[in-house]
């Protein structure tokens, strides 16, 4: 768990904290975005029983409680628990419209980094205003065919 200066604390997000992010990403995210409605999917693609937890990174202010900030990501041990290298491709990475540029966003990625050290961090179909905050971050880009 990580205390950010602008009032936040960035954790991995807990099988109690599930109501607040699916609340943050249907007001903030994508109304009825399918990993909102479905439990199943959510489950199946995002939740980690060797830690109780969702592999999401969330930020939650801490005088609300509220969510303000998450992060999914799929670790690649998430479907062949045999890989022992940590790999993990991003995936919804949101912050409250009235919260970017406050670090907040940067701080849930730096977060992961340091808790999971993976080898690497991929992401695929970014629009394009996202591609200059990954190349500004140091991230390869690419275009598959």
């Amino acid at each position: 768990m990580s205390e950010t200066g602008t009032g936040y604390e960035i954790k991995f997000c807990h099988r109690d904290d599930l109501p607040l992010l699916l609340e943050f990403m249907e007001e903030h995210w994508r109304a009825r975005h399918p990993l909102s409605v479905s439990r199943e999917l959510m489950d199946w693609q995002h939740f980690n029983p060797l830690t109780d937890s969702y592999n999401f990174v969330i930020a939650r202010h801490l005088q609300s409680g509220q969510v303000h900030g998450m992060l999914g990501f799929i670790p690649t041990s998430q479907f062949d628990p045999e890989i022992e290298q940590v790999d993990i491709w991003l995936a919804i990475w949101k912050v409250r419209e009235d919260l970017q540029g406050t670090g907040v966003g940067l701080g849930m990625l730096r977060y992961l980094e340091n808790e999971l050290q993976p080898r690497s961090v991929s992401g695929f179909g970014l629009s394009r205003q996202v591609i200059p905050v990954y190349r500004h971050l140091g991230f390869t880009l690419g275009q598959l065919n």
